[in-house]
């Protein structure tokens, strides 16, 4: 993922609460495409204790990431995102195989 800076929080990385929105699109010639975007209620949110909804939206920011680029359209193919996905699963699953002994649990005492 690239650097980013998320507006209207004081937790500029990670808010307090969020979620990642993956937003797919299809074209008319058939071809998916994506959208992620990080959305998450703003520091006046908080403090207010609002209950987000339509009326009041959260914040969201558009998330890049190295080696995926976006179209004409500012959306990523969809099979690019589904490989990178893909791909960061394996290396997570390869740190098992690389490194069994910190997967391991101790005995219950």
């Amino acid at each position: 993922m690239t650097d980013y800076e998320l507006p209207d929080t004081i937790e500029t990385k990670t808010p307090i609460g969020g979620k990642i929105l993956f937003e797919v699109w299809e074209n008319a010639a058939g071809e998916k495409y994506c959208n992620i975007r990080y959305a998450y209620a703003t520091t006046e949110q908080v403090r207010n204790l609002d209950l987000l909804s339509l009326e009041k939206a959260p914040a969201s920011h558009d998330l890049d990431f190295k080696g995926l680029s976006r179209n004409a359209d500012g959306l990523f193919p969809l099979a690019d995102v589904q490989k990178r996905l893909s791909d960061t699963a394996a290396a997570y699953d390869q740190l098992a195989v690389d490194f069994p002994e910190q997967g391991e649990l101790a005995p219950a005492a």
